[in-house]
């Protein structure tokens, strides 16, 4: 596999999977932050977690390796996911509520910036361990592991700038969930049939 296909590889993977999630993310730091370095930090404690969350995915990659027949369980845990994420109010139920407690939490004490950005590296990984799967699926072959983990965190960043100054576009999208499971299903048919 070349460097710019695995690149693309992690950049589209991160894109596909943090789609749906970026509707959690942005009313929660709108409602939580004020300042221009609120938000920063709470952005820098966001790409903490996704660091944490490749780390996690490189481990469970380790293991898959380690499966016979590995691209056909990636795939059924790809379609599972996406499935998951068809029929479940479930998750955003949870995420919502989840976000409002921690919205809650900014009427209970002042908050400083090393404050934002624990509450930022939690409200991305409770939202964003899911994708752990995802990742560890296309982070399987230890040669292409560093590019796909630079394109994960390179689309991160792009989503982290568009969070951050373009939030109202963003929450005018529909579908967004749909094009998450129909970018999955592709995902699952790709890594199913071994092309990527």
């Amino acid at each position: 596999m070349s460097i710019i296909l695995a690149f693309i590889q992690g950049f589209a993977a991160k894109i596909i999977t943090g789609a749906d999630d970026s509707l959690t993310h942005i009313p929660l730091i709108s409602s939580l932050t004020k300042k221009r370095s609120d938000r920063l930090f709470f952005i820098a404690g966001m790409l903490l977690s996704i660091v944490t969350l490749i780390v996690l995915s490189v481990f469970f990659a380790r293991l898959l390796t380690s499966i016979p027949y590995r691209h056909l369980i990636s795939s059924a845990l790809l379609v599972a996911l996406a499935i998951f994420i068809y029929i479940d109010k479930f998750a955003h139920f949870g995420r919502e509520r989840f976000a409002k407690f921690i919205a809650s939490l900014k009427r209970t004490r002042k908050r400083r910036l090393f404050t934002y950005a624990i509450i930022g590296y939690f409200a991305f990984f409770a939202t964003g361990i899911d994708d752990v799967i995802v990742y560890s699926s296309i982070l399987v072959h230890v040669q292409t592991q560093f590019i796909i983990a630079a394109g994960i965190l390179t689309a991160s960043i792009v989503q982290f700038i568009i969070i951050f100054y373009l939030s109202a576009v963003v929450r005018k999208i529909k579908h967004i969930e749909n094009i998450t499971i129909i970018g999955l299903l592709v995902l699952a048919l790709l890594i199913g049939l071994q092309i990527i």
